[in-house]
């Protein structure tokens, strides 16, 4: 497979006698983390330390027709590994075969039928460059993280594999004894050449801001192995095959500039700074949110959006969990569907620290299946805010307060007055997460919720209530016009108390949707600052009180018209919902 494995290389050494290793070599590999097995293997696994490659030996009595074949594996082909499991494996993992069988994973893992044994007399060293996409995937899959596997799938130096195999017989045969058969096999159908990249000295000063001499610039390159033909002003560089992380002409500026030094880069004395209004983007909306937030004292938290699939709590209903097909472990099998389990988290790690006065917030994408869609998924950003302990501290001046939902739906409001530029209502809803809950709507689209989280879902989280949280969609609503100022109002405003009784069961937004509805023109504010329900009113009622603030902005207003106003009002409510009228 010259796709698979571009080259591959072994050679054989005869008559070794399997020992443990000398105390050096033990040392050596224990100070780097190997666990010492015998004098073959620990002569590998110390050749991959010294030279960065990684090979394997077989024993070579199990190699069935004295022959070698990388092949990719067949749809649900079963191997067993050096580490004694039974292997499935698909149609995209490479393997290495003898002329009957597998014997390897390429890149991974060898199998436990070829291994090297305390009775093994005859080896086969195996060297090779396998494609970093295959082995990694391979990895990934059978969950099976190796040596050979983490650097491989960062790309080893395929021009390394013949020298560090001469290197691993040389070894062998000073700790295990044996006779190195002449001769290579050396395959190399890839015929792997070392990239050429094209270079300009000029634009790389441009970038780094710095006037190095051409000479200096190709001795830096040449210094660090790279070929150099510099007979124009377009270099051309030859990059060694030891560095694939190279591959673009910034690539070498970057290598140019950390020899250089970045602290004798000049820092220019003057800056320009462009009062330009940039168009609106959605990258704009989340800084000005994130802005907003922070000002207010909310403190953004980064998670990862990968969790395990049993941690999907359904916000909305309709999450179904996107599962990952090669995950790098279970705990991080699927993307998110809710920033819920996220935030839990992090205030179940500050609660482990007796850190109880939280207000956080994160801004991210969740995921969900979606058939209708080309990818089978679809991602919506979303905001989510949570508060906990306390909203003020004891004080001379004031007594101490908690948080709750109301301290959360004020912050919403003026998060949504201030930056989004929308309107918001609330309606109550039972909600299986929360204990009191509401559904924040934007005109006729639902696109959150705000609530106290239930008992159940505190003891499931492991925290310590109570925890207001929300979760909303960011949704740009902003207009495209430039803002518009206006001039302090000259003239006086008029404020009126109302003060109803109500039935209980009428919500503060529809109250407020008739005042407004029936105040008139003049009407600037209106602001409910208390309900009450108690013994002195019947238990199916309740009263409220709003503060209606009246001007205009052109001329002073008469009594008469603020009380003309105020009646039309009353008699809104007393129409629609049978309020009456009391005393303030």
């Amino acid at each position: 497979d010259p796709v698979g494995c571009p080259r591959y290389a072994a050679r054989i050494v005869r008559g070794v006698k399997i020992a443990p290793s000398p105390a050096w070599l033990k040392q050596r590999l224990q100070a780097v983390g190997q666990r010492p097995i015998n004098n073959v293997v620990d002569a590998a696994n110390y050749v991959l330390m010294e030279t960065g490659h990684p090979l394997h030996t077989f024993d070579m009595r199990y190699i069935q027709d004295n022959t070698i074949i990388v092949r990719k594996a067949a749809m649900g082909e079963k191997m067993v590994t050096l580490d004694g499991k039974e292997r499935q494996l698909n149609d995209e993992m490479l393997l290495i075969c003898d002329g009957k069988r597998p014997v390897a994973l390429a890149g991974i893992m060898g199998g436990e039928n070829s291994e090297v044994v305390e009775d093994t007399t005859d080896i086969l060293i195996e060297g090779a460059y396998f494609d970093p996409i295959t082995v990694r995937r391979g990895s990934k899959t059978l969950q099976l993280p190796t040596e050979a596997a983490h650097r491989f799938e960062r790309s080893a130096d395929p021009e390394n594999a013949p020298y560090s195999i001469d290197r691993l017989a040389q070894l062998i045969q000073e700790l295990a004894g044996g006779e190195i058969l002449k001769g290579l096999v050396d395959e190399n159908p890839g015929n792997i050449q070392p990239l050429e990249v094209s270079f300009r000295p000029s634009r790389c000063n441009l970038v780094l801001g710095t006037k190095i001499e051409n000479a200096d610039i190709q001795t830096i390159l040449q210094n660090l192995g790279f070929m150099v033909l510099a007979d124009t002003e377009s270099w051309t560089v030859t990059v060694p095959t030891w560095r694939p992380d190279v591959t673009r002409e910034i690539d070498l500026v970057e290598e140019v500039g950390r020899i250089y030094g970045y602290n004798r880069i000049p820092i220019p004395k003057h800056y320009t700074v462009s009062s330009k209004l940039q168009k609106q983007t959605p990258d704009v909306l989340r800084e000005a949110v994130t802005d907003h937030l922070a000002a207010r004292g909310f403190i953004q938290t980064y998670s990862n959006s990968l969790v395990s699939e049993s941690r999907h709590p359904q916000l909305f209903g309709d999450e179904i969990p996107v599962i990952l097909s090669n995950p790098l472990s279970m705990e991080m099998a699927t993307v998110r569907s809710s920033m819920l389990p996220n935030l839990e988290a992090i205030i179940q790690h500050n609660q482990n620290r007796r850190q109880q006065d939280l207000r956080l917030f994160e801004i991210g994408q969740v995921s969900h299946l979606d058939a209708s869609t080309d990818t089978g998924a679809f991602e919506t950003t979303r905001v989510a805010l949570a508060l906990s302990g306390r909203e003020h501290e004891k004080h001379w001046l004031r007594d101490e307060e908690n948080t709750g939902i109301y301290h959360l739906k004020g912050q919403l409001l003026e998060l949504f007055r201030t930056v989004i530029d929308a309107q918001i209502s609330f309606k109550t809803c039972h909600h299986e997460l929360f204990s009191d809950g509401l559904e924040i709507h934007m005109g006729d689209q639902h696109i959150g919720y705000l609530g106290e989280l239930s008992d159940s879902r505190l003891r499931e989280a492991d925290i310590k209530g109570p925890i207001s949280y929300s979760e909303f969609i960011l949704i740009d609503s902003r207009s495209e016009t430039n803002k518009r100022y206006q001039a302090i109002p000259l003239f006086p405003s008029v404020e009126r108390d109302l003060s109803i009784l109500i039935d209980a069961r009428v919500s503060f937004e529809e109250v407020q949707a008739v005042i407004e509805k029936n105040a008139g023109k003049y009407l600037i504010h209106s602001r409910l600052y208390d309900l009450f329900q108690g013994k002195a009113i019947a238990p199916d009622k309740k009263s409220l009180t709003f503060r209606l603030v009246f001007q205009n902005p052109e001329r002073t207003l008469t009594e008469k018209e603020v009380d003309r106003d105020f009646q039309r009002v009353v008699r809104g409510l007393e129409d629609t919902y049978k309020a009456k009228l009391r005393e303030a």
